[in-house]
């Protein structure tokens, strides 16, 4: 199921083309690590967000950038990374 949840995200919510920039909440989880490495095989960048430090690394194996956050603490972080612009969708399995 996670695999299913990863690649529907991935080619049908928001199919995935070069240079997207995507933001993958839970990026360290199961759906998280699956639509990572999706994402990066269609040419998007993705931002991870975490929970916690101690997650970085788990999701750093996949993502581009990685923001640990919680609530909406990381939109300032995403903006610093895009240069302003935003991403062009928000995954969260």
């Amino acid at each position: 199921m996670q695999g299913l949840t990863a690649h529907h995200h991935a080619t049908v919510c928001h199919p995935v083309r070069p240079a997207d920039i995507t933001a993958v909440h839970a990026a360290a989880g199961g759906v998280g690590l699956l639509l990572n490495q999706l994402i990066k095989a269609r040419g998007g960048t993705v931002i991870g967000l975490v929970s916690r430090p101690d997650k970085v690394d788990i999701a750093a194996a996949g993502a581009d950038h990685v923001v640990v956050s919680t609530g909406d603490a990381f939109v300032g972080p995403v903006l610093e990374l895009t240069g302003g612009e935003g991403v062009h969708a928000v995954f969260d399995g």
